[in-house]
């Protein structure tokens, strides 16, 4: 998204003192603060680069909301702050289709105001397909899904949203009916999930059924959520976020799992699993693959002279370089210590010198500042592509390479002829 900026429209200076702490707290985007009706008016006749408004229902001289139209005029989504809620009130803010109300009495509301900007934000980048027999209810809730700026894809059978998820495999959510002719939501939810894990990829089954069983019945079938329509605007929005969100606190728990906290790449848990599938099906396909066992030369010495933020510095210097000079496809990761594996598929062994010694001479070149000294670090790798009898073998012939680079003067690249 492009837009980054807020609008707020708010006539109390402590609510946008408090937003205006909180905002800077949470989110990194710019915020214009205007006081009146007026203001507003006159901000929106130049400025054109807002991705949402903050208003205030009751404002001098608009004390009826009147801002809320005023916005979507100018195409803006609105979230309305307000001092009172009433049923009225929230009735008339669902006719108005804001995105949100939020009560400006407490901190914590506050915050959750912010949570729900930084939500909307991200929304962007997360696509929901939409299944549904039915065009009204198909067009109705990909509406509430723009509303909070989902990436939204429509299928009116489960035959079209099979082929859609293979063309998009970028999809995080698929919403699905259950009465649909040929494939009903059952069945689609037990094919998609052939191929894609819960974890991964969020179902919520929905049905204007009276049958109470329908529910647990989605769930047993691989659905995460269920909904019965016609259901409430509110917990509609609730559902999507909590299992967008559930997928990813899992993914950041993964995430954290398999990646070294101060390098950033791979960790050795992550090598072991990911690079005994590969070893596995490069041997199947009878392709060529090669480790690159590699070591920061007299590590100890930088740690003793400059102290270990040095020695820190010079492990991610090293990081960045496997980084920006590998593919994405290969495996980088933090063995331990000083050392690092890097583990390439589809290679041949002329290429994988080339690769590792240019890997080794942008690291010599490159100069590091050490406690206002200029400085460079050197590193020894040992290479193998002999795919041997497993892929723990093929780490252990290429650290004895790795042993034979130190040995032999270091600075170099030893393993393969």
């Amino acid at each position: 998204m492009d837009k980054n900026k807020v609008l707020i429209v708010e006539d109390s200076l402590v609510i946008s003192k408090l937003l205006d702490k909180s905002f800077s707290l949470y989110l990194p985007f710019e915020v214009q603060y205007v006081k009146t009706f007026s203001e507003a008016q006159d901000i929106l006749k130049t400025d054109h680069e807002f991705f949402i408004s903050i208003v205030s229902y009751n404002l001098p001289g608009a004390p009826n909301g009147e801002i809320i139209d005023l916005m979507f005029q100018n195409n803006l989504p609105v979230v309305v702050l307000t001092s009172t809620y009433t049923n009225e009130f929230r009735a008339e803010m669902i006719l108005k289709n804001v995105l949100d109300y939020v009560l400006k009495d407490s901190r914590h509301n506050i915050e959750r105001l912010c949570y729900l900007i930084k939500r909307l934000f991200m929304n962007h980048l997360i696509t929901i397909l939409v299944v549904d027999d039915s065009e009204t209810a198909l067009k109705t809730i990909s509406m509430l899904l723009k509303q909070q700026k989902y990436k939204v894809l429509e299928a009116e059978n489960g035959n079209i949203a099979l082929n859609i998820l293979k063309e998009n495999p970028n999809i995080s959510m698929v919403i699905t009916d259950y009465n649909m002719p040929g494939i009903n939501g059952f069945e689609l939810v037990e094919l998609i999930r052939q191929d894609h894990h819960k974890n991964k990829l969020a179902i919520i089954g929905i049905s204007s059924s009276e049958d109470k069983t329908l529910s647990a019945q989605f769930l047993k079938k691989g659905a995460n959520d269920f909904l019965i329509k016609p259901f409430i605007k509110e917990e509609f929005y609730c559902r999507v976020t909590q299992n967008i969100e559930m997928m990813e606190y899992i993914s950041q728990i993964q995430d954290t799992a398999e990646r070294d906290f101060l390098t950033k790449l791979n960790n050795r848990k992550y090598l072991f699993e990911k690079g005994e599938i590969l070893y596995e099906t490069m041997k199947t396909k009878n392709k060529k693959m090669a480790i690159g066992m590699i070591d920061i030369d007299y590590f100890k010495k930088i740690n003793d002279t400059f102290g270990h933020d040095i020695g820190d510095k010079a492990l991610k210097h090293v990081s960045e370089v496997l980084l920006q000079n590998l593919r994405q496809a290969d495996i980088i990761s933090r063995y331990g210590g000083e050392e690092f594996c890097v583990v390439l598929t589809n290679i041949q062994d002329d290429d994988v010198l080339r690769i590792f010694n240019r890997v080794r001479s942008i690291i010599e070149a490159e100069i590091i500042q050490m406690q206002g000294r200029n400085e460079q670090i050197t590193v020894s790798i040992g290479v193998t592509s002999d795919r041997a009898t497993s892929f723990e073998t093929m780490i252990n012939n290429a650290d004895d390479n790795l042993y034979k680079a130190k040995e032999s003067g270091r600075n170099r690249v030893v393993g393969i002829k």
